[in-house]
């Protein structure tokens, strides 16, 4: 008996879903993926939208561009790297993004288990010390052959651990394979001994109790009158003190403060030389608390990965904000250097005032 059921149409791997249009408008969500050498991203539309709309365009001309219908566009990437796509019609608006794909290898398959366990009884197995070698990469499916027949009877998708009961006794073989995002798989095997069950012991019901017959009882001598009674006062009531409650301290705020993007204005995204004229942008954004926000932005140019811009304001809950955000001296000079185009990244990080952390991030291209 197995305490977890096997998901109808399991699947080897997760395979990632990009959306866009209608009801998100022009962006892709999410718009940076990782996949594993030789995985697959299936591009769709929300309700109400189509490729129409926003025709899907390869950065890399890895496709052709698709500007029809409705149905979802899968791609499997066989070549490791980084992969940007766009809107032909909305990559100015910030509709784009990049698939990041990893080399893959096999994950390591592994379970801890009792060198012993009793017969009929539940026992837990515990496949969370497997793991992926890969950066990015990680175990999406677990399943189990719990007689080594090399037919897998239970498959806990990306549950590690499951409960099973042995019904026979002796020494059985337990396979497990794990599979990683790439469809990479790995098996081990390891013995249970299952021990015979004892039989509940026998318990001897109590020899009856048998009640002593009554005692008998003499007539009293005759009743001699008692001294009166002394009533001692009784001692005052005290009341006693209610106990002390100390307050409780006041609950600590443990949740991150949630930025929403709401535009980037000025010269980026866009041309280069209209950023050298102005010297910086503004970021637009909301927040759910009071919280400070730092803006940065930064590239990889002439092999040398630089900060181009920074700022830092204020933000208070329920009302837009604008970052101004200035170009440093080294993104100033970096700058001139470009001959064509280069992907940028919009770095906002928000702490409130209990130190939680959130850190939102945003591509952005800039071209002479």
């Amino acid at each position: 008996m197995v305490a977890l059921a096997a998901p109808a149409g399991a699947s080897a791997a997760t395979v990632p879903s990009v959306e866009f249009g209608a009801d998100i408008g022009a962006v892709y969500d999410p718009a940076d993926v990782t996949v594993a050498l030789g995985g697959e991203v299936v591009f769709s539309r929300r309700p109400g939208s189509s490729f129409n709309e926003h025709p899907l365009v390869s950065d890399e001309g890895l496709f052709p561009v698709v500007s029809l219908g409705a149905e979802p566009f899968a791609r499997r990437y066989e070549t490791p790297g980084h992969f940007g796509f766009h809107c032909e019609l909305h990559q100015g608006e910030g509709m784009w993004g990049v698939v990041h794909v990893l080399e893959g290898v096999a994950p390591l398959a592994d379970f801890v288990v009792p060198d012993s366990v009793p017969q009929a009884a539940p026992i837990r197995l515990d496949a969370g010390s497997s793991s992926d070698p890969d950066p990015g990469d990680s175990v999406v499916r677990y399943e189990w052959d719990f007689d080594a027949d090399g037919v897998f009877e239970l498959d806990a998708g990306g549950q590690a651990a499951v409960e099973h009961t042995f019904q026979e006794p002796g020494s059985v073989d337990v396979t497990l394979r794990v599979t990683d995002l790439g469809g990479h798989t790995s098996i081990v095997t390891k013995t249970v001994s299952v021990a015979v069950a004892e039989p509940p012991p026998v318990v001897e019901p109590p020899p009856p109790v048998v009640e002593p017959p009554p005692p008998v009882v003499e007539p009293p001598p005759l009743v001699v009158e008692p001294p009166p009674l002394v009533v001692e006062p009784l001692p005052p009531v005290v009341e006693p003190l209610p106990p002390v409650v100390d307050p409780l301290p006041p609950a600590l705020d443990t949740v991150a403060p949630y930025l929403a993007l709401v535009s980037v204005k000025g010269a980026l995204p866009g041309h280069i030389g209209g950023l050298m004229s102005t010297g910086r942008f503004g970021v637009r954004l909301r927040s759910n608390e009071r919280a400070t926000v730092a803006a940065k932005v930064r590239a990889r140019i002439a092999g040398h990965s630089l900060t181009l811009a920074k700022g830092r304001a204020s933000v208070a809950p329920g009302s837009e904000k604008t970052i101004a955000t200035r170009l440093t001296n080294a993104g100033r000079t970096a700058l001139t250097q470009v001959r064509t185009r280069i992907y940028a990244t919009l770095r906002l990080v928000a702490i409130d005032a209990d130190g939680n952390e959130r850190v939102t991030a945003k591509r952005l291209t800039l071209k002479r």
